[in-house]
């Protein structure tokens, strides 16, 4: 348990009229990720597709629960009709779940008096029906069509042949036909094992573990619910103000700059003040790639009061682009080392860095150009992905994503002057058709 101190003196319009200690509660058996604090087997279930007004149990009723744990995966088995299972007038429906990437972290509250206790959630599972018992009963139609049929026509053949053992017979000859498949590219076995045919078959593969369900107020499920119950009295160390506490609840947001990428979003400052000052550099920049200074300090937790360090720290996982930091070609495509991803790795970043060069010199770029001139090493959809995180397409053109900072160059003449020696460097790397260093 734990209590917050507030810091300012309460509104005499809303007074405090009430207050509950807050228990964080991990009891339940099995594993639990100590990193992010859940517990193993608490999930929350959503059904997205029923409307509120209409309860799950409302002409239904669950005759069979499934387990997948490795894939995080329930399946409900309902039952629904107007008779019972003897006289055939049941239906089958089928209701499989999900998991979802929750937008915070949620836990399940239970209160108890003047108590609250809270056991974080392992994942939220929305419900969509599937209809594979419909696919297996077509298909097992199909093979008893099929298996008749075959029946009739042996049938048939028996009585031709009949009398006729002793006669030769011709030797039947089937055609083979051999295909030659090209080697996969790694690209190709990525986009094939990010396809849903290849996730489908990956939960295929693990076998359904039935599980027992109880209702509401059956014993299990009680003894269940006390174990959501904090039974220790030891305290909870929260040094930090109100402020500070309500700020970490909340992701980073980009309402207030459109030019940040969603992927930032991911980063909360809970995550964030996890990390080293150096580790919250290069996390922002990889996932914004392109940032001002100004806009980079506001996000890093506390930042005003680290600029000089985290300008210090930005030459090593970010270039200057028209006063506007922008990650490094080698971070956004690192070096592999099998060959041929080493070869389209290294073509990824001479594509990016002359992009950049371009993008120094001037706001606004066509792409045709790109086409041509690397058509042969980097695919389109490639070049446009690239193109994207960095520009913005307007009028047949891309722009450059961030407007110039003239403020920061102005400010910080020598980090200017060391920037054009790196992209020297880079112009010269392109030049020999090598990778910059």
């Amino acid at each position: 348990g734990g209590g917050m101190q507030v810091d300012d003196e309460d509104d005499a319009n809303d007074p405090v009229v009430r207050t509950i200690d807050v228990f964080l509660s991990q009891n339940l058996p099995g594993t639990r990720e100590q990193a992010s604090g859940k517990s193993d087997g608490v999930f929350l279930f959503q059904h997205p597709l029923r409307p509120k007004w209409q309860p799950l149990n409302e002409g239904w009723r669950v005759d069979k629960v499934s387990y997948r744990p490795q894939h995080q995966m329930v399946e409900l088995e309902m039952l629904s009709g107007l008779g019972d299972e003897d006289s055939g007038e049941l239906f089958r429906h089928k209701l499989v779940s999900a998991s979802v990437a929750p937008k915070a972290t949620y836990a399940i509250g239970l209160l108890r008096g003047e108590q609250l206790h809270l056991t974080p959630l392992q994942a939220v599972l929305q419900f969509r029906p599937r209809f594979d018992h419909k696919d297996e009963e077509d298909a097992a139609r199909k093979r008893n069509a099929a298996s008749s049929a075959a029946g009739a026509k042996e049938a048939e053949q028996d009585v031709m042949e009949d009398g006729d053992e002793g006669s030769d017979r011709e030797e039947q000859l089937s055609t083979v036909q051999v295909r030659v498949h090209k080697r996969e590219s790694d690209r190709a076995k990525e986009i094939r094992r990010s396809s849903h045919a290849y996730l489908r078959e990956m939960e295929d593969k693990e076998s359904w573990k039935a599980v027992t369900m109880h209702p509401p107020d059956a014993e299990q499920t009680q003894a269940v619910r006390e174990m959501l119950v904090n039974r220790t009295e030891h305290e909870i160390d929260f040094s930090v103000s109100r402020t500070e506490y309500l700020a970490s609840l909340n992701a980073v947001s980009k309402s207030r700059d459109d030019s940040v990428p969603a992927q930032t979003l991911d980063l909360s400052r809970e995550k964030l003040v996890r990390m080293t000052l150096e580790q919250q550099v290069g996390a922002l920049m990889g996932a914004a790639q392109v940032l001002h200074f100004a806009r980079l300090l506001e996000l890093v937790p506390n930042g005003m009061l680290h600029a000089a360090e985290v300008l210090r720290l930005l030459p090593s996982v970010a270039v200057l682009v028209q006063g506007c930091w922008v990650v490094k070609s080698d971070i956004t495509y690192p070096v592999d080392d099998r060959a041929a991803a080493a070869r389209q790795q290294e073509a990824l970043r001479r594509c990016r860095d002359h992009i950049l060069t371009h993008f120094n010199v001037t706001t606004r770029l066509t792409a045709s150009s790109l086409r041509r001139e690397f058509t042969r090493e980097v695919p389109p959809a490639s070049l446009d992905s690239m193109l994207f995180q960095l520009a913005m397409r307007r009028e047949g053109a891309w722009e450059f994503r961030l407007a110039p900072d003239t403020d920061f160059v102005e400010a910080h003449p020598d980090v200017q002057a060391e920037q054009e020696r790196v992209w020297a460097g880079v112009e010269a790397a392109l030049a020999t058709n090598r990778p910059a260093k």
